[in-house]
């Protein structure tokens, strides 16, 4: 067993013989994971440059699929190309005979081999600049070929430049590169420089499909496949890859796109069951003493808020383990229900950790809570890996023998010297920056301890509900009352200096600092950016050279960037010049405007998270957004109050979607609107990323457009689970989680 698999969870007796029992199911020897050097016209040169991009067996292989798909499927005649002048599909198929074939001298020393077909009704060309030797001895005079591809016009000729062509025999259409629904693969560079082409591809792939689809057994019954109206495994692979209609072709997307997502969501499910099983002592709240810290807040709670205390206090007095997610925008409050959550179950007993990425973030969040609760008698420590031996020491003493009831920390909180007395309850903010072994660090540092994650990304609910369904879900999607919106501005590279100009004003007459952002750290040739370094010598000639201007980015070591980050928050800088390092960050107070340049190459969630570095006092802040004069000039703000947002009613060209993205910054500060705006245009890769998901890749199921499989899935996980809790009356569903899904499962554990 791996170790970051044994790291991950805590598999009791139970789970492991389950674990064992389907391994034993697995047989290597299975036939469709023979290895791919055996199947008819590959061998084992052609192998190792399958096995160069992840194809080893036979079942890769089938489930290498195409990327696209060409229409050749109408046959047509030089009668019908010339009365509708174009073709009626993407690549028409024609039926002709070669009359002649002659090779000509062309410019520069080069030649092209011209062919003259005719149909029933006239004559066409054929024309190759490219392999004419090749094409010259394959192609008779006199016989019959089949061609497909794009006919042009040319002097009242009709013209096929390069097309997929094949011989002909009368009565028989059997090539698998005309006439039909042809699929197109992805062709990496080494396909291209082995000779892999589509034709032969399409020639192997079939081979294997029609060799090996009868040891294609469906793991769904055949009575949930009928209710739900999926097609079965083998047709479903047939059907992908060689379709004979698109009616077909679709059936076989929807019952592949169920695969991916049914699995997934399976994983999740066992996941979620695991932690649900685990018992863990019953918290009596500490009522008392959250009510009187309630009273001491000089503002009320929102109803997102009380909401999201509502479920902790549910999870809290269940007797097992919570295992919550909360979710909320920049500046919604998690941190205080977090706080909340752990008043509610420390005491004399019960301890708390609370677990951040950076050490900035540890001492914001240790000062935070510290003057929360500077008049409860409560003891809160801060451990970081910047914090003295000598003071470590007595921490870690203090710690064990239950005399400190929170601890705030960074990775340090995860060395095995610290030890809890009685560790109750676990916060892991910013929850996407651990990997799961480190979560389970901490996690194990109690016996199944009540664990709160917290994110600040918003995602769309439905989104995050799929994404996160390991987890329970509490949203915050409600503001604090007293929040000022920020004042969001679109401006071109033309208003630089009055921009410059405004923010001057700002610092010297306001008190306020500056965030200005830079889209990379330093010059690129393919890119006309202004880098963080260029920006950061250029303000130097400008009206802010008179203040302190500072400079962080990625390339920085951490404890570097940290100190920066540390000068700016103790107002030692006026302006710090970055990258999007700072899109995760510490409160500022004073830091109230920021300036993105070339807000253009940025998401909609990137964006929206760089502003809400700002507005985190009573002061208004502003949000600069600037870009070039082009797209400035296309971009509708004169009315942005009135701007609607209609992400299910989205269509538009990249030039527009980079438009409408930075209309959307000027015109909504919620973030969830925006998130869900981008999942339209970037799709949930960009708006999450698989490192902070967890979210494999899938190759068919689009979590934007194919939402409504996450339905039908769930409504058969839940049939399998009710008639079969521990799916042992579905052992091939056993099977493809420990072989498809490895490298997910090693995560997971079984129940």
């Amino acid at each position: 067993m791996p170790p970051d698999f044994r790291e991950a969870f805590l598999i009791n007796k139970y789970f492991l013989s389950i674990l064992l029992l389907i391994i034993f199911l697995f047989d290597m020897n299975d036939i469709l994971f023979t290895n791919i050097q055996y199947l008819q016209g590959v061998g084992p040169k052609r192998s190792k440059i399958f096995n160069s991009v992840g194809i080893f067996t036979i079942f890769d292989l089938i489930n290498f699929l195409p990327i696209r798909y060409l229409d050749r499927s109408i046959i047509v005649n030089t009668k019908t190309i010339i009365q509708t002048s174009i073709s009626n599909s993407d690549q028409p198929t024609i039926i002709g005979k070669l009359i002649y074939k002659e090779i000509k001298n062309i410019s520069n020393n080069r030649q092209l081999l011209k062919c003259q077909f005719k149909d029933e009704f006239g004559n066409f060309t054929v024309l190759f600049f490219n392999g004419i030797k090749y094409f010259s001895r394959i192609l008779v005079e006199n016989n019959y070929y089949i061609i497909s591809g794009k006919p042009t016009f040319s002097f009242d000729d009709i013209e096929f430049v390069h097309p997929e062509i094949e011989e002909y025999t009368a009565g028989e259409m059997n090539s698998l590169n005309t006439g039909k629904i042809i699929p197109i693969f992805s062709q990496p560079e080494i396909f291209k420089k082995s000779y892999i082409n589509q034709a032969y591809l399409r020639k192997i792939i079939l081979n294997a499909i029609h060799k090996y689809k009868h040891y294609l057994i469906d793991f769904l019954p055949k009575e949930i496949k009928n209710n739900f109206h999926f097609v079965d495994l083998a047709t479903a692979y047939e059907n992908i890859h060689y379709p004979t209609d698109f009616k077909l072709l679709e059936a076989a997307k929807k019952r592949l796109k169920f695969n991916e997502i049914f699995f997934f969501l399976l994983l999740m499910k066992i996941k979620k069951n695991y932690y649900h099983s685990l018992l863990t002592h019953q918290i009596i709240l500490n009522e008392k003493l959250v009510e009187e810290f309630l009273s001491k807040l000089p503002f009320k709670l929102t109803t997102g808020q009380l909401s999201a205390l509502d479920d902790i206090k549910k999870d809290l007095t269940s007797n097992k383990s919570m295992n919550r997610l909360l979710q909320g925008d920049v500046g919604s409050g998690k941190t205080l229900v977090s706080l909340i959550a752990i008043l509610y179950t420390i005491n004399e007993h019960n301890q708390a950790a609370f677990l951040v990425p950076t050490e900035i973030l540890a001492n914001q969040h240790y000062k935070k809570i510290t003057q929360f609760l500077q008049d409860f008698n409560i003891r809160i420590e801060l451990l970081i890996g910047s914090t003295p031996k000598k003071k470590k020491l007595k921490i870690l003493e203090e710690l064990k023998n239950g005399e400190i009831q929170i601890l705030i920390g960074t990775h340090a909180l995860l060395e095995e010297n610290v030890e809890f007395n009685h560790l109750a309850i676990c916060i892991i903010d910013e929850q996407h920056r651990f990997g799961v072994e480190q979560r389970a660090k901490l996690i194990q540092k109690g016996k199944n301890p009540h664990t709160l994650f917290m994110s600040a990304t918003p995602i769309p609910r439905t989104l995050a509900m799929t994404i996160y369904s390991d987890l329970d879900l509490s949203i915050i999607q409600t503001m604090p009352a007293n929040r000022k919106p920020i004042k969001t501005y679109l401006r071109s590279h033309d208003n630089l200096d009055k921009i410059y100009s405004f923010a001057s004003d700002k610092i010297q007459n306001d008190n306020y600092q500056v965030y200005i952002v830079a889209p990379l750290v330093e010059e690129s040739d393919k890119l006309e950016l202004k880098s963080a370094n260029l920006l950061h010598q250029e303000l130097q000639q400008t009206i802010l050279n008179k203040f302190r201007i500072g400079l962080i980015h990625g390339k920085m070591k951490w404890y570097e960037k940290d100190e920066i980050m540390q000068k700016f928050a103790n107002k030692e800088l006026d302006i710090l010049v970055s990258t999007t390092v700072i899109e995760v960050g510490i409160d500022v107070p004073d830091a109230n405007i920021i300036i993105i340049m070339d807000a253009h190459r940025f998401g909609l969630s990137q964006l929206h998270q760089l502003r809400g570095r700002v507005g985190r006092s009573d002061k208004e802040a502003y949000c600069v957004l600037v870009t070039t004069n082009d797209i400035y000039s296309k971009a509708n703000i004169t009315n942005s109050t009135n701007y609607i947002i209609d992400p299910q009613n989205f269509n538009f060209s990249q030039d527009e979607i980079t438009v409408k993205r930075l209309e959307a910054m000027v015109s909504t500060t919620n973030g969830f609107l925006l998130s869900e705006l981008d999942l339209k245009m970037r799709g949930p890769g960009n708006l999450l990323g698989t490192q902070q998901t967890g979210l494999p890749e899938f190759k068919l199921f689009d979590l934007s457009n194919d939402s409504y499989l996450i339905n039908t899935a769930n409504q058969i996980i839940q049939i399998m689970l009710e008639n079969s809790p521990n799916l042992e009356k579905y052992p091939l569903v056993k099977k493809i989680l420990f072989s498809s899904f490895k490298d997910e499962m090693k995560y997971l554990s079984i129940g």
